[in-house]
C-alpha cells in the first residue's frame, strides 16, 4: 500500500485543532485523525523541565519523548492498523491528519510529516479561551471552590513557566511550518484553506 500523507496540525490550547481535524476528516474522501491527547501517558519530558524554564534556558523539543506516539503512528503511515489508546481502532487512509504540538520538532516527525501546519493564535485568547471551557465543560460537574482552584492553580502554572515555554515554542513553530492559519478567523474559512492547501498537496503526488 501507498504511504499515507502526514498532516501535522499544531497550535496553542484552544485554538480549534480538534474541530479542524475532525471537520478536515468529515470532508476528505479518505483520511483518519490521530491524536498527540490519546498519548499522555506515554509522553516523557525532561525531570528538570520546570527549573530550566524558569531559569530562562530553552528546551530542545528533541528532550520530549513520546515513542508510543511515533511507533503506532510511523505503523499507520506505513499502511498498518493501530488502535490508540483511547481504544479506537484506526485504519490506514490516504490522508493522515495529526495532532502534534511540536510539529516537526521532535526527533523522529520531521522525517514522517509531509506538511505542517499552526493554528496562530495569541496567547492571551488561547488562555482565556481554555479556561471558558474549563468553567463551561471540563469541571462543570465538579463543586464551585474544586473548579475554582483547578482553574487558580492552571495559571499560576500558566503565570510561572508554561507561558513561557509557549511562548518560545510557537515563535520556532511557525518558523518551521508550511501553513499558517489565522486561529481568530471563523471555523469554517480555516477549513477551507486548510482543505485548498491538502488539494495542492494531492495534485502535486499525482
Amino acid at each position: 500500500m501507498r504511504q499515507s500523507i502526514v498532516i501535522c496540525i499544531s497550535g496553542p490550547s484552544g485554538a480549534g485543532k480538534s474541530s479542524l481535524m475532525e471537520r478536515s476528516v468529515e470532508l476528505l474522501e479518505d483520511a483518519v485523525s490521530f491524536y498527540f491527547d490519546a498519548y499522555q501517558s506515554t509522553l516523557r519530558f525532561p525531570d528538570d523541565l520546570f527549573e530550566r524554564i524558569n531559569r530562562g534556558e530553552k528546551v530542545n523539543p528533541h528532550e520530549v519523548r513520546n515513542d508510543e506516539f511515533l511507533r503506532d503512528l510511523t505503523q499507520l503511515h506505513n499502511g498498518m492498523e493501530v488502535t490508540d489508546p483511547w481504544n479506537r481502532k484506526l485504519m490506514p487512509a490516504k490522508f493522515i491528519i495529526v495532532e502534534e504540538p511540536f510539529g516537526r520538532l521532535r526527533e523522529g516527525m520531521d522525517a514522517i510529516i509531509h506538511t505542517s501546519v499552526c493554528i496562530d493564535l495569541p496567547l492571551e485568547i488561547s488562555l482565556c479561551r481554555r479556561m471558558i471551557r474549563n468553567l463551561t465543560y471540563d469541571y462543570v460537574n465538579e463543586p464551585p471552590q474544586e473548579r475554582l482552584d483547578r482553574i487558580l492553580n492552571y495559571v499560576t502554572s500558566y503565570h510561572d513557566f508554561e507561558g513561557k515555554a509557549m511562548r518560545h515554542l510557537y515563535e520556532h513553530l511557525k518558523l518551521r511550518s508550511d501553513l499558517l492559519l489565522d486561529g481568530l478567523k471563523s471555523k469554517e474559512t480555516i477549513v477551507q484553506q486548510l482543505l485548498e492547501h491538502l488539494k495542492e498537496i494531492n495534485q502535486r503526488q499525482q
